[in-house]
């Protein structure tokens, strides 16, 4: 009788232990799984920068990863003289008259912290574009 009560008392030890363990596992896993969340929504809350400026040349706007296959298509962008890239949101302006290589200027307000696709540094809402 008394080998039954310590096997007894030896298994709900093991229950006990397998049971602190499962809490303490999901306890980091909750934890981890939160500080991602956080540091995602840090990461894309965007800044504005109002009455920016800025010179340079129109290209179609490079991908971040370019490991697999890319698409054809052109994102118009803008690479500065400084060769910072931005993407443009062109807003009421028509951009049939504009072209890859052309010089322009920009003013607008530069949005920064997007998640875009492209290598850039934000994207300039257009105020105005001009051809020097």
């Amino acid at each position: 009788m008394h080998k039954a009560k310590e096997r007894l008392a030896k298994i709900e030890r093991r229950h006990l232990v397998a049971a602190c363990v499962v809490v303490v596992l999901l306890a980091a896993a909750v934890v981890a799984i939160t500080a991602a969340l956080v540091a995602r929504t840090q990461k894309q809350t965007p800044a504005t920068t109002a009455n920016f400026s800025v010179s340079g040349e129109m290209i179609c706007l490079p991908h971040k990863d370019t490991s697999g296959p890319q698409t054809l298509e052109c994102a118009y962008g803008l690479q500065a003289d400084d060769d910072r890239n931005y993407g443009l949101q062109f807003g009421s302006y028509a951009i049939s008259d504009i072209q890859t290589g052309q010089r322009v200027h920009v003013k607008g307000a530069l949005v920064t912290g997007d998640d875009s696709q492209y290598n850039i540094v934000g994207t300039i809402k257009i105020e105005s574009l001009t051809k020097p």
